[in-house]
């Protein structure tokens, strides 16, 4: 070929002339995009450090996440006490509990379902919600992390239904609220997990921890101890079908004792005679106006 002055020019001055803008643009394209990649390592680890919750929190409540359902629930729960707190004017009288949802045999006899499942998010007084809420919180992250989201959804709700059915069978003249019923769920399944999946040296200590808890809850004059072993023998039964690593025959073998025992649960509560109970609660005013 010809060279700009009209020479012939040589094979190999062509090609250093061709090749020699490509490899000098090849310079500033690597250090432009190792400068890309930096500033994105650069601005996701600012990112999860802003999205990480302080070590104080992964300290009392370990594997604490913003996202977590559990954060939800719990949320849920202080809203509606707060809700409570307003309707009378302080803190929740019996009979504003009952005509809220509270767990009542009676009711729950004459059709009211649902009051099996809406006392889990009622609660007594400011200490009773910030206990069961600080308890759940200590154990159940780490549940929510083995389970994933919507399998401890399921657990948390199931649990605290049965505690309240066990409940209300074995006391039908208690008028029972709390979601410490889904704690002693998260409980159950908090033993299940350091059973099956927890090692090392700590694993001892958590279990002996989570048996004591179970012991002292259950030592309060208030406590509701048929709700509470209720709620953490079908944690227990739960956490084992609902782990994803469970066989088929684990998974069956572990949900037949919990139906047959509500089942036992369901024909006591059905058959117990309520009348003189519903008549006391129907001494109760209104909550709003043509409202009973």
């Amino acid at each position: 070929g010809l060279g700009l002055d009209g020479v012939e020019a040589k094979p190999e001055l062509m090609r250093s002339v061709v090749m020699l803008p490509s490899a000098v643009a090849a310079v500033p394209f690597q250090e432009s995009s190792a400068a890309v990649v930096q500033q994105v390592e650069i601005e996701s680890r600012r990112g999860a450090r802003q999205a990480a919750p302080p070590e104080g929190l992964q300290l009392f409540f370990p594997g604490f996440k913003w996202e977590t359902a559990l954060v939800k629930l719990s949320c849920a729960e202080l809203a509606v006490y707060c809700f409570e707190h307003l309707l009378s004017a302080g803190t929740p009288t019996v009979c504003t509990l009952v005509q809220l949802g509270a767990s009542w045999a009676p009711a729950i006899c004459s059709g009211h379902v649902w009051r099996l499942v809406v006392p889990i998010f009622l609660h007594g007084n400011l200490g009773h919600v910030l206990t069961n809420v600080l308890f759940q919180m200590r154990l159940g992250f780490k549940v929510e992390e083995s389970l994933g989201r919507w399998s401890f959804v399921s657990l948390y709700l199931l649990s605290g239904t049965f505690g309240n059915l066990v409940s209300a069978a074995l006391q039908p003249a208690k008028v029972a609220v709390g979601a410490s019923t889904s704690a002693m769920g998260v409980l159950g399944a908090t033993v299940v997990r350091l059973l099956c999946e927890e090692q090392g040296p700590e694993k001892q200590a958590m279990l002996i921890s989570s048996f004591l808890i179970l012991v002292f809850i259950n030592l309060s004059p208030h406590a509701d101890l048929f709700g509470h072993l209720g709620g953490f023998l079908s944690g227990v039964c739960l956490s084992l079908c609902l782990k994803p690593s469970s066989s088929n025959s684990l998974r069956f073998w572990s949900v037949v004792p919990m139906l047959a025992a509500g089942g036992i649960c369901g024909y006591e509560l059905s058959v117990a005679p309520h009348a003189a109970q519903m008549a006391e609660i129907a001494q109760c005013p209104a909550l709003w106006p043509g409202v009973s």
